[in-house]
């Protein structure tokens, strides 16, 4: 008489021969085609995972170009340009414009010019350092508004900073030469922000992407201002990718033609691989996802995934159809390996093992299940110790619980300063929506209130380097303790290296005039006999939220910043140390 653990065990196995048998035949056939979906999955994944990285960097260098390009015309003065009988000017230079004699107009146009330049050249300066990659930054001027202000030329190729250069010369080159002055004529052609490249500056003696705005104001063409990017930068990103064993990615423009190549010279067409894939590129729209296309080449069968990237170039993800294939022999060797040895195990564990096994582990999917959710207040209860799924339930308990503790000290630390302990960037960016929000939604008959202080800590840099950046940090940490000793009532944000954000509200804001100038006092009364790392010496701008005029918190520090370097630039005069600080209400 058999037990009805033996017939139990027996069932089951029969059941699960049985169905090895059925479902396996049909599994099999069917797992070519699953391997096929997931390897079109993959390389689709990985194809756009790289689109949307390249695209996030170039969106950065359009959102670069284009805010200094808002700046520069916007700076541009009308009036002059209508005095120096220069608007309509349309930006096709030739040698027979050259004036021989220039007009008073035109000599005060040089003078204007020369100071708008260096105005636009220090925006883009501060724009180009936080934008990587980037190893040139230029505004050439229309040669036709003035041959003397021509804007400027500002490079970082082999050298670790920028260093300005001699901007072209466009009377040297005709206008079809796109190696010198392709940059400056097919922007002026199109008329919108256009991408080139790759393609050789002959100028710099470097391969390289441009992104490149045309200036216009009133009708009158004034130039071009634009960013270049290394061809690294670009196709480093592409280099690294890799997929099974030999796939890889490649880069084309909107032709075909190839940019980037791990086998194939660039220059060549992608046709001469297959006319399937020049089709597919072709066909692709901007916006389009990922297209799949089998082709052909030098007998192999592959599987690529093509996607246009935010400049117009064509990125291409292909693998070898044969190891997508074994990828799937594989997996079904494995599959059948575990079958048999589901059968074999199952004799001796099925019957003693279920029921022990069953409920635990149903407490450990609903608690893994609650992790996923973010929902960290899960409890086991079950302590047996003396078994694998009793340590795996404990030291998942153990995990969750430090998992707990280790987010929430995260969450502490991920907007606070490592140096000061104030709010970070991160920090004042939350406020700022939140009190952004306010203002949008503000209702009420009670006006909003608050008032922003933009800080500087001047000679930062002279102590950093005759002293060390150890005394540097000493000295923001001084200063950071006083803005806050002082407004006491309010948030203080580290914004910058050396720049500190104080949002005035309540009492602060209430004694704001009297608070600022106590602190700007403080700065007078130390005495000279101190080292420079432990005496103050920071510049401020206040201004108040004006309800009604301000639709955003960024508008209020707007004007406290211009205050700041207006305090800043009377501080480092010797002759105005008396000076009050500057307070906008």
């Amino acid at each position: 008489m058999h037990s009805i653990q033996t017939k139990i065990t027996a069932v089951t196995i029969t059941a699960i021969i049985l169905s090895i048998l059925f479902a396996g035949g049909i599994g099999i056939t069917a797992l070519n085609r699953v391997g096929n979906a997931d390897s079109t999955r993959e390389i689709t994944l990985i194809s756009e995972n790289r689109r949307q990285t390249l695209n996030e960097y170039m969106t950065k260098i359009e959102q670069s170009v284009n805010m200094v390009a808002h700046y520069a015309v916007e700076e541009l003065d009308s009036v002059r340009l209508a005095q120096a009988d220069v608007i309509g000017a349309d930006g096709y230079v030739l040698r027979s414009e050259v004036p021989d004699k220039l007009t008073d107009g035109q000599r005060a146009l040089n003078g204007y010019l020369y100071s708008y330049s260096s105005n636009v050249k220090n925006v883009f300066q501060t724009v180009a350092n936080h934008t990587p990659g980037v190893i040139t930054y230029y505004y050439r001027m229309n040669s036709q508004i003035s041959r003397q202000e021509q804007g400027f030329l500002v490079t970082r190729i082999n050298t670790p900073a920028f260093v300005e250069n001699p901007v072209t010369d466009l009377y040297a080159f005709e206008e079809d030469d796109t190696e010198h002055v392709g940059w400056y004529y097919t922007p002026l052609k199109a008329g919108h922000p256009v991408w080139m490249g790759p393609y050789y500056n002959d100028n710099l003696n470097v391969s390289m992407f441009s992104y490149i705005v045309p200036i216009y104001k009133t009708g009158t063409f004034m130039g071009v201002i634009g960013m270049d990017i290394d061809y690294n930068t670009i196709v480093d990103q592409i280099k690294g990718v890799s997929i099974y064993k030999t796939g890889y990615a490649c880069l084309t423009d909107s032709d075909g033609v190839i940019v980037y190549h791990p086998t194939l010279e660039s220059g060549h067409n992608i046709s001469t691989v297959d006319e399937r894939l020049t089709s597919a590129i072709q066909s692709l729209s901007n916006n389009s996802a990922s297209e799949i296309v089998e082709y052909s080449y030098e007998g192999v069968e592959k599987k690529a995934a093509c996607t246009t990237l935010e400049n117009g170039l064509k990125l291409i993800v292909t693998v070898p159809l044969s190891e997508i294939n074994s990828v799937a022999r594989e997996m079904a060797n494995k599959v059948i390996l575990l079958a048999i040895l589901i059968v074999l195990c199952a004799s001796l564990f099925i019957t003693s093992i279920t029921r022990r096994i069953v409920l635990p582990l149903r407490r450990l999917t609903d608690a893994s299940v609650a992790v996923m959710n973010a929902d960290y207040d899960v409890d086991l209860n079950y302590r047996v110790s003396n078994d694998e799924v009793g340590i795996l339930t404990n030291a998942f308990q153990h995990l969750v619980d430090h998992l707990k503790i280790h987010i929430s000290d995260l969450n502490s630390k991920a907007y606070k300063d490592s140096l000061t302990s104030v709010r970070n960037k991160a920090g004042y960016e939350i406020f700022t929506r939140k009190i952004n929000d306010q203002i949008s939604n503000n209702t009420s008959e009670e006006a909003l209130e608050f008032a922003v202080i933009m800080f500087d800590c001047n000679d930062l840099k002279e102590i950093n380097d005759t002293y060390g950046h150890e005394k540097g940090d000493v000295y923001l940490q001084n200063s950071c303790r006083t803005i806050c000793r002082t407004f006491v009532h309010s948030p203080v944000f580290r914004i910058g290296g050396d720049e500190f954000v104080a949002i005035l509200q309540g009492e602060d804001y209430e004694h704001r005039e009297e608070r600022f100038r106590d602190f700007m006092k403080k700065q007078e009364e130390e005495p000279d006999s101190i080292p420079p790392w432990e005496r103050m010496s920071v510049a401020g701008g206040m201004a108040v939220f004006e309800p009604g005029k301000d639709q955003s918190l960024e508008e209020v520090l707007k004007r406290a910043d211009k205050l700041m370097y207006e305090n800043k630039k009377m501080w480092h005069d010797k002759s105005q140390r008396d000076v009050r600080p500057s307070v906008q209400d």
